[in-house]
């Protein structure tokens, strides 16, 4: 049993362990080339100067940025390090065999020339915004709302060709309605940190913990914390005070009557990290929950392997990786509304320290 307090160095066995379920030995970041590519960026640096670039529309912006002039600068050792990435995706598939996890999360962009998986909580809600706007703008909606993974729901690949593999690569599959000429790819991010990022949601905005309820919130509280030696009627008096703590988050109720400032479940009301990795561990391949997107392995949600990506790309090496990626799908004059939206998100190394530590 996972009690609250537990501290986060408790359970680096068990998120290694979800990782390896997860066939998370791929892991996308190559990070044995990590050091070499630090290096090679940090060697050779000489100052550009401002260069004047063309204008267009409401872009008022008549010089590069800081920012660009960096990846002028490292572009080259950039370049090498996704390559490498790419390439070692490919050997490890090879290797070791991965299974097809039949899985279809991928969105034909045929707008833009691309076809993009997005992975939870390593900046999908930033192309997901940015294609809602750029492909549908006001006439965007699901379920009442504008920003949504829905609104895409026409976009996702679901039929295989009946023909060989494009591009003469056996093992890549195919969709009919995917252009040739789409780029594939997918932003990337620490595993631990997509964990912790999605239970700092729901700490940080109690109405999640309303909207996440049916998913795995209750049902991580109550698995970590329900004790043994209580009777039913102290038990179910626990369930019933955090069922109407949930619900007043929805539904302010006028007449609130006090809960029991002892009850284990509302304290603090939302699941702990140790608390998300077990309940992660409990439900893996048994259920719905275990599913989650919002956790799963990138190689199954994207099935890494049999989709054959073109471009992998780290959420921690934006904004550098991210113009890289901007640059080979045609989307470099947007890059300003991409680079704002990097500033001003929140911290995208979220859970780094923990890890460290």
């Amino acid at each position: 049993m996972v009690r609250s307090s537990c501290s986060l160095k408790m359970i680096v066995p068990q998120l290694a362990a979800v990782l390896i379920l997860g066939y998370g030995c791929i892991y996308l970041y190559c990070s044995s080339d990590s050091s070499d590519s630090q290096s090679t960026l940090q060697s050779g640096v000489r100052e550009y100067p401002s260069i004047p670039r063309p204008t267009s529309g409401d872009d008022k912006q008549t010089e590069i940025t800081k920012e660009e002039e960096q990846y002028i600068r490292d572009k080259p050792a950039i370049e090498k390090t996704i390559k490498a990435r790419m390439k070692r995706v490919v050997e490890v598939c090879k290797r070791l065999n991965y299974p097809t996890f039949n899985e279809y999360n991928t969105y034909n962009m045929a707008g833009h020339k691309v076809t993009w998986c997005p992975v939870f909580k390593a900046s999908s809600s930033t192309w997901r915004d940015f294609f809602i706007d750029t492909l549908y703008a006001s006439r965007a909606n699901y379920a009442g709302n504008h920003y949504h993974l829905g609104v895409l729901g026409d976009k996702v690949l679901t039929k295989k060709k009946q023909s060989s593999s494009r591009r003469g690569q056996s093992q890549r599959r195919t969709f009919s309605s995917e252009p040739e000429a789409n780029l594939r790819f997918t932003v990337v991010r620490h595993p631990f940190s997509r964990i912790i990022s999605h239970q700092r949601k729901v700490m940080n905005y109690p109405k999640q913990i309303y909207a996440q309820r049916g998913l795995w919130v209750e049902d991580a509280v109550l698995d970590g914390r329900t004790n043994s030696s209580w009777d039913l009627k102290l038990t179910q008096k626990y369930k019933d005070e955090y069922t109407s703590y949930v619900l007043e988050l929805k539904y302010p109720e006028p007449f609130h009557q006090p809960f029991s400032k002892e009850n284990p479940y509302l304290n603090p009301p939302y699941p702990t990290v140790p608390e998300l990795v077990d309940f992660i561990m409990k439900h893996r391949d048994k259920d719905d929950n275990g599913q989650n997107g919002h956790w799963r392995p990138t190689l199954e949600w994207c099935d890494i392997c049999q989709n054959e990506l073109d471009i992998i790309i780290q959420l921690e090496e934006e904004p550098m990786e991210l113009f890289y990626l901007l640059k080979h799908t045609g989307l470099w004059e947007h890059r300003q509304s991409f680079l704002e939206k990097h500033n001003s998100s929140s911290n995208k190394s979220a859970g780094r320290k923990e890890i460290e530590k």
